[in-house]
Order: C-alpha cells, then structure tokens, then sequence
C-alpha cells in the first residue's frame, strides 16, 4: 500500500492492493491501475507497507500446512523444503527479485516527489514466539508444524531487515513495528494477540462483506474469514500509531 500526505497538511489518499506485490506498486495489478499514479510533487509524506506478497509469504504459509499435515506436525518439513531443499534457490530468487523491485519503487517515489518525506512500514511479529500456538488450531497456524514455526519467524525478519536496508539506502526511514509487538503474535493467548490466525472471527466494527473462497469453506474451523496472518484491531492500532510517531517526527524534522 502507498499512502502520501499533501503539503497543505490535510489527510493524504491511501491507495491499497490487498495481495499486491512491490512490482505492481508501478505496473499495475489485475484491474487496479498503478498506485504509484497517487504520488506527485505536492506530497510532503509518503509511506509504503509491502514485500510479503513478493516473497509469497501466505504461499509459503499454505505449503507449510500441507506439509505440518502430512508429517502429523512432527519434525520441520516446511523449513527442510524452503531453507535446506528444493525451494531454497526459488525463495532466494523471491528475495533478490524483492530487493531491485524495491529500490525502484523508492527511486521512482523520490523522482515523483523530491521533497516529500519517506517511511517504510515492517511488519509486525507474526509468530516470534511458538509456544502458545496448538496443532491443528485454525485460529492461529492451522496444522504449521510447531518445529517450522521459528523458521517462519526467521523469514519475516529477513524481509523485514531487507525493507530496513532498502530504506536506509534511499535515505527512507523506517517504521519498526516488529519489535514493539513481540509476544502479541499469533501464538500469544488472546487478550494479547494482535495477529489473526488462518481462519478467525473478525475484531472491531463492521461486518465480513466478502464471501469467502471455496479453500476457505473447506477449512474445518468456525471463523468469518480467512484472515491468513494479518494484523486484528489491535494490530492494526499498533501499527497506525508506530506509523504516526514517525510521520510526526518526519515532519517536524522537515520544519
């Protein structure tokens, strides 16, 4: 998602692509036109979350259950795949495809808006810590094998520790909202989860408008939706004010 204030200081537009990657921030996805096309001269502030979708995070996800399944949630079948096996030179190719896909993005940011502030948003702690989580629970990690779950761990810090460098080398800030909700991760008991889980009920006001996909439905669990690790209500609270202390801080350090 790219979102940009304007320099007369009232609220920016936010354009989202929910599933997006990087690459579609510039070239377009499906029928969304590029969001890059929101960026112009006259922003002041701009902030970009993205590079899960370029790594196909929730993929790797998926394929993780299948395999937890198969192997009854013994051993680490998933990190044995992605890290020590066949899908180890994909995910990399993911990582260094990610990686120039990003530094065009903030290149093409920076030409279309010289004089705005940048922050780059990481993501949140999704599963720093295994030991709440059950097998087989679709609230959290479904039927992930437990010894994967570090592993996982590990490939969201390696994302986000690329988004940090691509920031620091565009002079972009970024916007750590890993460290601050460690132990509010999937696996954390539910006063103090602030992540959904594969399949989960719905926090905050509304109502779950989208149907859901057949995969959904073939889930064995009761749930609204299939909100695939991402951020609740409270979450999306930490993340919105971890976001705002740094935008505040960029401005008023472009005073």
């Amino acid at each position: 998602m790219l979102r940009r204030r304007g320099r007369s200081g009232a609220a920016g537009s936010a354009v989202r692509a929910e599933g997006a990657t990087v690459r579609a921030a510039t070239g377009g996805w499906t029928a969304k036109p590029p969001q890059i096309r929101a960026v112009t001269a006259t922003a002041d502030l701009v902030t970009v979350g993205a590079g899960g979708n370029s790594v196909g995070f929730s993929e790797i996800v998926e394929a993780c259950v299948k395999r937890g399944l198969a192997s009854f949630g013994t051993g680490t079948p998933c990190a044995d795949h992605y890290a020590r096996g066949s899908g180890a030179a994909g995910l990399d190719a993911r990582f260094t495809a990610l990686e120039a896909d990003f530094a065009a993005l903030l290149k093409e940011i920076r030409t279309r808006a010289p004089h705005a502030g940048v922050a780059v948003v990481g993501y949140p702690a999704v599963v720093d810590a295994a030991s709440g989580c059950a097998w087989g629970s679709w609230h959290q990690l479904g039927t992930v094998a437990k010894g994967d779950m570090p592993w996982l761990d590990t490939l969201e810090r390696r994302v986000n520790t690329l988004l940090r460098d691509q920031a620091r080398r565009a002079g972009a800030v970024f916007v750590d909202t890993y460290s601050s909700s460690t132990g509010h991760g999937v696996c954390a008991s539910d006063g103090q989860r602030w992540m959904y889980g594969i399949k989960d009920n719905l926090t905050g006001p509304g109502d779950q408008s989208d149907p859901p996909s057949e995969l959904c439905r073939s889930i064995p669990a009761r749930g609204e939706a299939c909100t695939v690790l991402h951020p609740n209500l409270q979450g999306t609270t930490h993340q919105a004010d971890r976001v705002t202390e740094t935008l505040t801080a960029l401005g008023e350090a472009g005073r």
